[in-house]
């Protein structure tokens, strides 16, 4: 995401005609622009500015780029990251040297004991006692020894969103232990298995990873600024005794953002790094030899069970720096292209799941983030299909020109992506970014839709954890809208992306080069037609304001019935899509239309002739038939009756895999029995249970959204938990979830016991 807040709502000045100019120049190295600016208006000036930056250097986010330049009154924020604030600590540049040298020096020190205690086998003991200890040992074990340990890995943006204002900031050092954080280290082999990897691999390599939280620290003052200028880079190629850094104090400009940083934000990741590396070192010593207490007590669920955003946050802790591995990718993005099929299917076909969507938000809002879920995920499908030559991609200083440019593609694609997918937040209602009464959550996304500065200093990864915690306390109270959790889980998914394939541009094997590369992928993909998002957009404009106005009363009447308003609705829409289509659209088009509401016998004219009117329309009179009639005579054109049409044919979108139930005993125990306790509720481990006795697993998402996922089928299908408070009878428990599960599935049974089809099922379960 390219934020353009810097330039949209001040006229320009001519010192800011200077100080562009002087920018322009700077950044020669990679363009050769030739601008004058001298002549540009006051109004052309903004908007003009922004194109002649990025053309200049495409590589430069606009939000760095006022780092190291008073650049259009950047906020305070900014400036202490570019150590030009009026609260910047003055450093005498011998003495930051030093500093530099220190705490290099410190790492290394560190790392090599870290390297010592491994080959003397002290690591391989850890793990062997770490694997004894049940969670609550291992968690109170980390408390009792490292109080200063934050609670989660999000604990400094939790207090960066509850501290008022900048004058206020946050501990320092919940910036500093990021990784190190109770929660994640007390998981399983969590703790080992970084001992194991950070023994391994040089601490160069891994400097970004652990000082992602730094630049938000320094931003909002918990860490101090330093009135140092220049940037800081470091090589790639590092050997075991050096610990390499080019210190540039004449640069102003950051070119080279791969490998470059500001010096205040290069100093702290690096004290970030001293003090993991010497808590790794004092962690192993420190474990006791004898275990007592929790044995095995409370242990965690197996890696298929933990949602997007945990697994790819989990990859932190051993995933190689110069990996990207594309399976993971295409599974991930294949999934979200399946669900966000099904869920235009679903609501084009049942009234009940169409009302339950656009209540709330508008049904124009609500089609056009239905349609451009799929466009957004068909696009990364596509382009992750074409890389999946191999599993997983080594990324070196010297790599194939050829793959490596398909994986910038990727990279730049998927993050030209989020911001459509922050668009389809809902944008006015309760459930509105800023109305949402959650006010961590209610901050974030109105950060998200704001392209506000401060979010590109955290990671979209971390945005999304934060959401997901405040999410579920909202869901603890009320119920979220689907259209709100499907965009959260989208988000998710590409903020697992965008975390996969960050490492990539480090790689390169020179900034202007890469540079180009970034220029011509991002020119075809602005380039490159998307049938879905062009589909929806010509479908909505294609409805007059009239129309619009209309259906947006005939949704809003609750009067009616729900099952013509539901069909009305549909057929006015697909009006408009018919009228909009073109020899780009029409396969999609086709695609679409083949997911009929139910018992649509309705015509266009009783369809708008209904609209926004409680009255059903009147019957034609006998005059009214028999000029119809007369007019069909005259009619070349064949009309074929309705009870003559083939069945339509069920879309790939919508086919329904069979499961066998008559053998699954434990679906039909949890599903069907009541417990032993002799409840007369159905708990939602009971389902789970029973979804489990048929192949599926369970992914928590967003909230009280949980993904189950069949295996043997390819498919997934998302269910919300109950509210805690939430007593759900056995027989309306049975009758929502197994509704749901029909509508995606064709649940079999045996003819011979009179259960033939989904709704013979649906019947028995009911009358058990």
């Amino acid at each position: 995401m390219q934020p353009d807040y810097c330039i949209k709502h001040r006229s320009p000045t001519l010192k800011d005609k200077d100080i562009c100019q002087r920018l322009l120049v700077s950044a020669k190295g990679l363009v050769q622009p030739g601008y004058d600016l001298s002549s540009l208006s006051k109004a052309e000036y903004p908007e003009k500015l922004l194109q002649l930056l990025t053309e200049a250097s495409p590589t430069i986010d606009l939000a760095q780029l006022t780092l190291n330049v008073d650049l259009l009154r950047p906020p305070e924020g900014l400036r202490r990251l570019a150590g030009n604030s009026s609260k910047s600590l003055p450093q005498d540049r011998e003495q930051f040297r030093t500093a530099l040298v220190k705490r290099t020096d410190s790492i290394l020190r560190s790392w090599h004991s870290l390297r010592r205690l491994k080959r003397k086998g002290v690591l391989n003991r850890f793990q062997v006692i770490w694997a004894r200890m049940g969670m609550l040992e291992r968690r109170s074990w980390l408390q009792r020894n490292f109080p200063d340990l934050p609670q989660n890995a999000q604990a400094s943006i939790h207090a960066w969103l509850q501290s008022p204002t900048l004058e206020s900031p946050p501990n320092s050092k919940l910036f500093f232990y990021r990784l190190l954080n109770t929660e994640i280290l007390s998981r399983d082999n969590i703790l080992p298995e970084l001992l194991e990897f950070r023994a391994t691999h040089h601490p160069a390599y891994l400097r970004d990873l652990d000082g992602r939280s730094i630049y938000l620290g320094v931003y909002c003052g918990s860490l101090i600024s330093m009135a140092v200028t220049g940037t800081i880079s470091f090589p790639m190629e590092q050997s075991n005794d050096t610990y390499d850094f080019t210190w540039n104090e004449a640069e102003d400009l950051l070119p080279d953002l791969a490998q470059a940083e500001p010096p205040t934000v290069g100093l702290h990741k690096l004290g970030a790094q001293q003090k993991i590396y010497e808590w790794l070192v004092e962690s192993v010593q420190l474990l006791p030899k004898a275990i007592v207490g929790y044995h095995n007590e409370l242990c965690c669920d197996p890696a298929n069970d933990l949602s997007v955003l945990m697994r790819s946050q989990l990859s932190d802790y051993h995933k190689p720096h110069d990996r990207v591995s594309i399976t993971y990718l295409h599974s991930l993005l294949t999934a979200a292209l399946d669900e966000s099929l099904f869920d235009l299917a679903q609501v084009r076909k049942y009234p009940d799941i169409w009302q339950e969507w656009v209540q709330g938000t508008g049904w124009e809002h609500v089609c056009r983030t239905l349609f451009m879920r799929i466009d957004v995920f068909s696009t990364l499908v596509t382009h992750s299909t074409s890389l999946q030559q191999e599993e997983r991609y080594e990324i070196t200083l010297k790599a194939n020109n050829t793959r490596f440019r398909a994986l910038v593609a990727f990279c730049c694609l998927s993050n030209s992506l989020i911001t459509d997918t922050v668009r389809q937040l809902p944008s006015h209602g309760r459930w509105s970014p800023s109305k949402i009464k959650n006010e961590s959550m209610s901050k974030l996304l109105q950060l998200l839709q704001k392209c506000d500065p401060v979010v590109d200093f955290i990671p979209l990864l971390d945005v999304m954890m934060v959401i997901d915690d405040e999410s579920k306390s909202c869901a603890s109270t009320q119920r979220m809208p689907q259209q709100l959790t499907r965009v959260l889980h989208d988000l998710a998914v590409l903020a697992a992306c965008e975390r996969e394939l960050e490492t990539h541009c480090r790689f390169a094997e020179d900034i202007a080069s890469y540079a180009k590369i970034v220029k011509e992928v991002t020119e075809e993909i602005s380039a490159t037609k998307r049938p879905w998002k062009m589909l929806i957009g010509a479908a909505l404009n294609a409805i007059d304001a009239e129309t619009a106005h209309k259906l947006t009363a005939d949704v809003c009447n609750k009067t009616s019935d729900l099952a013509k308003r539901h069909q009305r609705f549909w057929m006015v829409f697909d009006k408009g899509l018919k009228g909009s289509a073109d020899t780009t659209t029409q396969n999609i088009l086709d695609e679409v239309l083949k997911i009929a509401p139910e018992n649509s016998s309705v015509d266009d004219e009783q369809a708008f002739a209904s609209l926004n009117s409680a009255e059903p329309p009147a019957e034609p009179t006998q005059t009214q038939l028999n000029r119809s009639k007369h007019h069909r005579g005259h009619n070349r054109r064949t009309e074929v009756p309705q009870t003559a049409r083939g069945p339509r044919k069920a879309p790939e979108m919508s086919r329904r895999p069979t499961i066998t139930l008559f053998t699954q005993l434990q679906f039909w125990n949890s599903i069907l029995a009541k417990s032993s306790e002799g409840r007369s509720h159905l708990k939602w481990t009971d389902f789970c249970a029973a979804l489990a006795g048929i192949g599926f697993k369970i992914r928590p998402t967003i909230g009280a959204a949980y993904q189950f996922y069949a295996e043997c089928h390819q498919r997934t299908i998302v269910f919300h938990k109950p509210h805690p408070k939430a007593s759900l009878p056995h027989t309306k428990a049975r009758r929502e979830w197994l509704d749901r599960l029909t509508r995606r599935f064709i649940l079999q049974m045996p003819e011979d016991l009179g259960v033939r089809t989904n709704d013979d099922l649906m019947k028995s379960v009911e009358n058990f």
